[in-house]
């Protein structure tokens, strides 16, 4: 017997310079967490708390600028790299960024980002991970109706690193263990122009 492995998905990986890590981690310091949003917990545990910033974006900031012109390059270089998005798509642009922070026992749950082609994340502090979960191949509606055939990834990171993947990836963060906060930095994208 031969296996031929088939390819679903890439999650893109990029390293964030010092000074866009040192500007945000800056930002974040002046940022009242328990005035901010607080995000859907599951079962027993919390959520963290998202902050959008000026006009419900990060990218509105002028101070965070330089950071998210170099988000849409490393867009640039992953749209470059998938074959029906380098044919059909002329760009990408960010279109809405936001903090996020967990405190001890916090969990980030379960979603997807409607309304956006590409997402991405940026790891500020450490433990940086996230699990992603996808449809198992051996998934088969027919005959099993009620089961739920999914397949998890811990995707491990570190500090300052940048992951770009698709919107519709299901992803989640299990309970922050760590008394420092977990603090990312999260962004969507769409189309440029009309």
């Amino acid at each position: 017997m031969e296996k031929k492995f088939l390819p679903q998905q890439f999650i893109y990986e990029f390293d964030c310079s010092d000074s866009c890590i040192k500007t945000i981690e800056k930002y974040s310091l002046k940022i009242n967490w328990e005035k901010c949003k607080p995000r859907m917990g599951v079962n027993k545990f919390k959520g963290g708390r998202a902050h959008y910033g000026k006009d419900y974006s990060l990218k509105n900031e002028p101070f965070l600028a330089e950071f998210h012109k170099w988000l849409e390059e490393c867009l640039f270089e992953v749209k470059e790299d998938i074959k029906y998005y380098k044919d059909n798509i002329s760009n990408l642009l960010v279109s809405q960024s936001w903090l996020n922070c967990s405190y001890k026992g916090n969990v980030h749950h379960y979603h997807t980002h409607p309304l956006s082609i590409l997402s991405g994340i940026l790891y500020l502090t450490e433990p940086a991970y996230t699990i992603f979960s996808f449809d198992s191949i051996y998934k088969n509606n027919f005959l099993f109706p009620r089961e739920h055939f999914k397949e998890d990834y811990c995707h491990s990171a570190k500090k300052g690193k940048l992951i770009i993947f698709p919107s519709k990836l299901a992803h989640h963060v299990g309970p922050h263990l760590e008394d420092q906060p977990r603090i990312t930095l999260s962004f969507n994208t769409w189309f440029k122009g009309s």
